[in-house]
């Protein structure tokens, strides 16, 4: 595989695809879980600088409360525990010496963290049904809208949809690092090539061809058939930001106007706030959704369930 120019790729993003400093896997696009909400309710987060915090006090706060909600959600990942393990920064693994790394103290943070979804999640379903096809209720039910979809995109579409619909401006929030060191994103597409390949030079000519594809801006919300997420290549980065600067969304029945300069100088700033991307590790998520899940459900104790994780864990990595 040739060498990637330097500075033509987001560099702490195709790291994510190396292993013992050999370049395993080519990252094609990535994303980060956001938290969406009005000017006027985000201040709470401004308050603690810490969403994990303000949104499970949010939801301590409204638990006798069975119309107002302290979250939607809309994830589009069933291993919600691995997805904030990642976010966080807290790993479960270190991938050099594939030896379990994960602190029990961070670790139960982001359990309880999630167990927040689980203790309100027939709440959050029925006030999600109530206010399906009416935002203006739903934001007013849920202080957070909390998304794992294209960040971009989302950004330009909230930007219009909120001022329209609930008469607020939106804010937006990434969840960041708990050590308040930036972001840990997720590398959502990857591709390699098989050293096996009779095809190498045509199969990373392919690769190369998908790291510089123009970002795709306009794609209804949900319609996950479409959805690019944003580039690893600092060029088409900028590029898609000039994009959605400059052209209409598609909204909810009209259209989104294009990206103001204040969330354009946003996104602008978000690749230098990344200290680590992390591909995903479907198997190892299930393992600890599956482990943790009695936990979620008042079924067991914590340290039980752990237990069992990390001695699953340890059998996963030896095999």
């Amino acid at each position: 595989m040739e060498a990637l120019p330097e500075g033509s790729y987001l560099d702490t993003i195709i790291r994510a695809g190396r292993i013992g400093g050999h370049q395993y896997f080519i990252p094609l696009s990535w994303n980060l879980p956001q938290a969406y909400s009005t000017q006027e309710k985000a201040e709470k987060i401004s308050e603690s600088g810490d969403l994990y915090a303000a949104l499970a006090a949010e939801a301590l706060a409204l638990e006798g409360d069975e119309a107002y909600g302290a979250s939607s959600l809309q994830l589009g990942r069933a291993d919600v525990l691995n997805l904030f393990l990642e976010t966080s920064g807290s790993g479960l693994i270190d991938t050099e010496s594939r030896e379990v790394s994960v602190e029990e103290e961070e670790f139960r943070r982001m359990a309880d963290f999630v167990k927040v979804f689980y203790d309100n999640m027939e709440k959050t379903r029925t006030i999600a049904g109530r206010y399906q096809n009416d935002f203006a209720g739903a934001v007013a039910h849920f202080t957070w809208l909390l998304e794992n979809y294209s960040f971009m995109n989302n950004l330009r579409y909230y930007q219009t949809v909120y001022p329209k619909m609930v008469i607020e401006e939106m804010s937006f929030a990434p969840f960041e690092r708990t050590d308040g060191d930036g972001l840990t994103v997720q590398v959502i597409q990857y591709g390699a090539v098989n050293a096996n390949t009779r095809n190498a030079e045509n199969a990373w000519k392919l690769l190369k061809y998908l790291m510089d594809a123009p970002m795709t801006v306009d794609f209804p919300k949900y319609e996950t058939q479409s959805i690019y997420y944003a580039p690893v290549s600092a060029a088409v980065y900028e590029e898609s930001i000039e994009t959605l600067s400059s052209k209409d969304g598609v909204g909810p029945g009209w259209p989104v106007k294009p990206l103001n300069e204040a969330n354009a100088q946003l996104l602008l700033e978000i690749p230098g706030r990344i200290q680590e991307a992390v591909i995903p590790n479907a198997a190892l998520g299930n393992l600890t959704q599956e482990c943790m899940e009695p936990y979620f459900l008042g079924e067991d104790s914590f340290e039980n369930c752990y237990d069992k994780m990390i001695q699953r864990m340890k059998l996963y990595l030896n095999e």
